[in-house]
């Protein structure tokens, strides 16, 4: 077999690689623990794709974004909570000296106070193999770069969906410098457990 016929089998099996993107009922679910109890959220519209190789069985490599206006709860003022959190620049906004949420907890479209980081972004730093790994992930949130080692299993996918990804993990607030301000003399822990229930298609 001379070069040209081995680049021809290597671009045939490299070509295979299929790139995947989330499907609509994907989504994470939070956990957040407080004075009175536990907060339960959820996010969907989950972006973003992932590079599977069907030769190996592996993911090799991903990318994937969450919008924090797409972060709901049965509560609108918690949900404007969390995105005062997650989404203010703290070095220009009254927050958190000051809930800067209106009486339609909603926050301003324009000027100091207005979102500045819109969207969590999580990128694989591990090849994913079937079944369960431990996978190094980069997170940005709140502007803040940091990596994490967190569980992520990974199996076939039916009925049309050709990959799920599943994780549960915690994460520390203050690692990403986020505050959340005490409402009256409810305030939340550092800790907040996070899972994940992704399929791709």
């Amino acid at each position: 077999m001379n070069k040209y016929s081995l680049y021809l089998l290597f671009f045939s099996f490299s070509s295979l690689a299929a790139i995947m993107s989330p499907s609509e009922k994907s989504h994470v679910s939070i956990e957040i623990d407080y004075t009175l109890g536990e907060h339960l959220l959820e996010a969907k519209g989950i972006s973003g794709k992932v590079e599977w190789d069907p030769t190996t069985s592996e993911i090799k490599s991903g990318e994937l974004k969450m919008a924090i206006a797409n972060i709901k709860s049965q509560k609108s003022e918690l949900e404007c909570h969390m995105r005062e959190s997650l989404g203010l620049d703290y070095l220009i906004s009254n927050f958190p000296k000051d809930h800067v949420c209106n009486d339609e907890n909603k926050l301003p479209t324009a000027g100091p106070n207005s979102i500045k980081y819109p969207e969590i972004s999580a990128t694989l730093l591990s090849v994913l193999k079937v079944g369960e790994n431990e996978a190094k992930v980069q997170w940005i949130i709140h502007g803040k770069k940091s990596t994490l080692t967190m569980p992520i299993t990974v199996t076939k996918g039916k009925e049309g969906e050709v990959l799920k990804m599943n994780s549960k993990w915690n994460m520390k607030l203050s690692d990403f410098n986020i505050i959340v301000k005490k409402f009256l003399f409810i305030g939340v822990k550092d800790d907040v457990e996070l899972k994940l229930d992704a399929s791709f298609q």
